[in-house]
């Protein structure tokens, strides 16, 4: 099943995506958040979309994550359908993305702890559905279900952006990197060159760079980032 990342939705009139902004727009009331206003006009220039073959992609970007916030080594995925099948990945979500002590799994962590999860924005977000707001907030909004926002949870687009650059980084994906650099064959300019990465994880940095891509159009526009 397809995954759909876009900005602009409502300004292409999309009108399902217009009922659930009064949703976003009721949860952000509840939880004492200002209102967001959704441009309802864009250029074609202004909106983006993307789709991802498969959630998977999605799910092998978050075994990168979970092994990046818990120190494990970012190994290479034989079967991508089996990227949430992943003992690292059970661990984060059962600590809640906190630090694991010494040890366990033969690894620490070499991050500075914080209270919130680290990359919490791209890990405790619905798979199929959801909204990540163009605004700054530290953690997750998790929306009652009577409201029946999509995905139940709210990112913020610059912290999601944050927790990407960490990967990309991680990852050795350059920042003008793009889904169709992907098909092109890599060569070393010298015979030192080691190869990046990002070579062995290719369904996670499609995903990668498509969430990149709509977070720098969301902030251009104030409009949200909608999966569905």
């Amino acid at each position: 099943m397809a995954l759909k990342i876009s900005v602009g939705r409502l300004a292409a009139g999309d009108r399902g995506v217009a009922r659930d902004l009064e949703r976003l727009a009721a949860a952000l009331e509840a939880a004492g958040m200002e209102p967001h206003l959704e441009p309802d006009r864009l250029d074609e220039q202004g909106r983006f979309e993307a789709e991802i073959a498969d959630h998977s992609h999605l799910h092998a970007l978050r075994r990168i994550a979970a092994r990046v916030a818990l120190g494990a080594g970012v190994t290479p995925i034989t079967d991508p359908d089996l990227a949430d099948e992943d003992e690292v990945v059970d661990l984060y979500y059962e600590r809640g993305g906190t630090p694991i002590s010494p040890g366990v799994l033969g690894f620490v962590s070499s991050f500075v702890w914080r209270r919130e999860p680290v990359f919490q924005h791209l890990m405790f977000h619905g798979d199929t559905a959801g909204f990540y707001l163009p605004r700054d907030f530290k953690n997750v909004v998790i929306a009652d279900d009577e409201l029946a926002v999509p995905g139940g949870i709210i990112g913020s687009v610059p912290r999601l952006l944050a927790e990407c650059r960490l990967l990309a980084e991680r990852l050795e994906v350059p920042a003008d990197f793009e889904a169709e650099d992907l098909d092109i064959p890599w060569k070393p300019e010298s015979k030192t060159d080691e190869p990046p990465v990002w070579l062995d994880h290719r369904e996670a940095v499609l995903c990668l760079v498509a969430l990149r891509s709509a977070c720098h159009a969301a902030m251009r526009v104030g409009a949200v980032v909608y999966f569905d």
